[in-house]
């Protein structure tokens, strides 16, 4: 099941939930940008009957799908046709910066923090796991490609991250 709080700007699927940004909209489509992947889910409603749930196709595989919270739309409500309240469209967020002193650590692949094993000012060893990322529900250890010391922390749990998003930086040799 897949679940979609417009409120919030949230997905939830399974036990995960990710915030979203709104990249298009049409009458029976939507694409959404989701931990810097872009995601196309076909058979939105643009108008919903009182009844929060129905299915979709994300990228082409089919899912159920409820609308856990809209204004005034739902189990609820008034049965009259209502429409879905879509926040606008988002323009993308700012990447962390690119500056600042010491090697950045960059997540090869979008997903959410799970764990964050350092501290700013801790020393590293070239290959300790710093970070832990669940992507595609695997868990992915982020190791340190040079010893060194946390210069700067961006990572936090729970966290959405994009691949090439500055994670920690490190100061090699010190």
């Amino acid at each position: 099941m897949v679940e979609v709080d417009l409120s919030r700007s949230t997905v939830r699927v399974g036990a995960s939930e990710f915030p979203f940004r709104l990249v298009e909209v049409s009458p029976s489509r939507v694409i959404l940008e989701i931990a810097g992947e872009r995601v196309e889910v076909e058979g939105f409603p643009s108008r919903l009957d009182g009844s929060p749930e129905f299915g979709v196709i994300v990228n082409r595989e089919s899912f159920p799908c409820r609308i856990r919270t809209v204004s005034g739309v739902g189990p609820g409500a008034s049965g009259a046709t209502s429409p879905v309240a879509f926040p606008p469209p988002t323009p993308p967020s700012a990447s962390p910066s690119d500056s600042g002193p010491g090697i950045p650590l960059r997540p090869p692949m979008p997903g959410k923090v799970l764990e964050v094993r350092v501290r700013e000012g801790d020393r590293v060893e070239k290959g300790q796991p710093l970070v832990v990322l669940e992507a595609m529900k695997m868990r992915n250890e982020i190791v340190s490609p040079v010893a060194g010391v946390v210069r700067s922390l961006s990572a936090s749990v729970g966290s959405a991250v994009r691949s090439g998003d500055v994670l920690l930086r490190i100061d090699p040799g010190t």
